[in-house]
């Protein structure tokens, strides 16, 4: 019998850092409750509005926009006492179900969104081509939570925005700590067309020969899918050779040229051998063609000694050695 009237004593005890004198402050559980957070406080979830100082108190992490969750008296009373109030506090119920807050980002909001922006990157080339952007079907409404949030939008990969593009638009909000987090995202898929002037060729252009205005030209291509961007002036590519056939008509890209040799193979040159702070120069033969910037094997004339050397603007070559 005594030990029955012990545990009753015990379970009807208030909650409190110390004893205190005078009479508890009574709280009860509400059976189901909604919280804005990221975090979920004592305000959110106890009956009467309790003061300030408990209202604040945080219980747990909300989870995603809309989920809900148990939260059980044996936490809150923890947190409470964990809080060291000063005050005695009584607590009844059970339990309390706690649903995150949420609202929803229409979809045809997040299509115009990443239009606005694609529209907004793209426009740098607004002056010099033809842009065309086609957004399909909008994305299924985005659920996050019903607080301060904002949209961005994550480039594609590699950042090519021609072609088909996938964007990933991104909800974020910034926690009390000021972190970044992530809170939702949408994908979204587009069609963008680009139509641009391009250096083609207006002629058959022979394997070494020259790019000129007497066989090259710009002209309207269209690069939506061009695996490589071309010319986009005569100038860029002057002074450069085909290293393969191009037929006429045909767009006339990076890969398709390089620079003339400058050094032939055979030829006599002056070599700078750098060695330290000491720097000797001698003749080498080149045992292949180079342009300016390419690095060939080379043979020194009076020792036949063979060194790895750089092709310079002027037509010499320089050998780093240890």
């Amino acid at each position: 019998m005594r030990a029955r009237l012990a545990l009753a004593l015990c379970l009807a005890a208030p909650l409190s850092a110390a004893p205190q004198a005078g009479r508890a402050e009574a709280y009860a559980l509400k059976v189901s409750a909604t919280a804005h957070g990221p975090w979920l406080r004592m305000g959110e979830i106890l009956e009467p509005t309790p003061p300030k100082k408990i209202a604040d108190l945080k219980i747990r992490r909300l989870e995603g926009p809309g989920k809900t969750v148990e939260v059980g008296r044996d936490l809150v009373a923890m947190k409470l006492k964990d809080a060291r109030l000063g005050a005695a506090v009584s607590l009844s119920g059970s339990v309390c179900l706690v649903t995150a807050s949420a609202r929803l980002v229409k979809g045809p909001d997040i299509k115009d969104f990443a239009e606005k922006y694609l529209r907004e990157r793209l426009s740098p080339l607004s002056g010099a081509a033809e842009v065309e952007v086609a957004l399909k079907e909008p994305p299924p409404d985005l659920l996050v939570p019903d607080r301060s949030v904002r949209l961005e939008l994550v480039p594609p990969a590699g950042g090519r925005f021609r072609g088909n593009v996938l964007l990933r638009v991104v909800a974020h909000e910034t926690s009390e700590e000021g972190a970044d987090l992530e809170v939702g995202q949408a994908l979204i898929s587009a069609l963008v067309k680009v139509k641009q002037d391009q250096l083609t060729a207006t002629r058959p252009i022979r394997r070494g020969d020259l790019v000129t205005a007497e066989n090259a030209a710009l002209g309207p291509v269209d690069t939506t899918y061009l695996p490589e961007a071309g010319y986009a002036s005569l100038n860029e590519a002057a002074g450069l050779k085909a290293r393969t056939y191009i037929g006429a008509g045909k767009l006339i890209s990076p890969s398709m040229l390089e620079r003339p040799p400058v050094v032939k193979r055979g030829d006599v040159v002056k070599l700078m051998v750098r060695a330290g702070l000491v720097v000797v120069s001698v003749s080498a033969k080149a045992l292949r063609d180079a342009a300016v910037g390419d690095s060939i094997p080379v043979e020194i004339v009076d020792s036949r000694k063979q060194l790895q050397a750089r092709v310079m603007e002027d037509g010499t070559l320089v050998s780093e050695t240890r």
